[in-house]
């Protein structure tokens, strides 16, 4: 909110399955605001490309990734994509694994996350109409340009809240682990918000 984020406002986060990544999320939706979550494995120009399409006010991201043998530096791809995309963030909000691996910012337009959270103000909720966007998440590519989903607030989070009590019969005092990704729809419905609908526990 500090950084002018408002109903409507885009924000991009660019982070592995950490828990930073669903803080950010609900931050920005607690905010009535859009999150538009990148999976971590694309590269810069995947990630300029859906920059350009979300027009985020701002960009959310970790320093660096781990995968199997490597340590992936995300910051230089995020870099990398805002210089290319002709879509310019206001701020970049950089959280720093600093037990695997530091980032170098600059100092114009990045802001540490810790600093962030330091000089946070309590917010109420935004209300927000059923019909008004929870989240835009992009398609692969694979087959084509990538193509955003814009998921409407109401009818997902009713959804969600009925397949895990009526199809999978989940209780709050249950323990939940989907092998997803919150970089894709799975991830968003099922590490994330279906598990807070349900109240239960869920492992990343």
């Amino acid at each position: 909110a500090a950084l002018g984020v408002r109903k409507g406002d885009r924000v991009l986060i660019y982070m592995p399955l950490i828990p930073e990544a669903i803080i950010a999320m609900l931050a920005t939706v607690r905010l009535g605001a859009v999150h538009s979550v990148v999976f971590g494995g694309f590269a810069a120009r995947e990630l300029c490309a859906r920059i350009d399409h979300a027009e985020p006010k701002v960009i959310i991201a970790a320093s660096c990734g781990v995968e199997p043998n490597k340590i992936v530096n995300y910051k230089k791809i995020l870099n990398e994509a805002i210089a290319r995309a002709q879509c310019k963030p206001l701020k970049c909000i950089i959280f720093q694994r600093r037990n695997v691996q530091e980032a170098k910012l600059c100092p114009d337009t990045d802001l540490l996350w810790d600093d962030a959270l330091a000089t946070a103000e309590p917010h109420p909720c935004v209300p927000v109409e059923a019909n008004d966007p929870l989240y835009i998440l992009y398609t692969s590519g694979t087959t084509d340009q990538p193509k955003g989903i814009l998921r409407p607030t109401g009818g997902h989070i009713a959804t969600l809240a009925w397949t895990m009590s009526t199809l999978y019969g989940m209780t709050d005092n249950d323990v939940w682990w989907t092998a997803s990704d919150m970089g894709w729809v799975v991830g968003h419905s099922y590490i994330c918000y279906g598990p807070l609908c349900a109240g239960l526990t869920s492992i990343m």
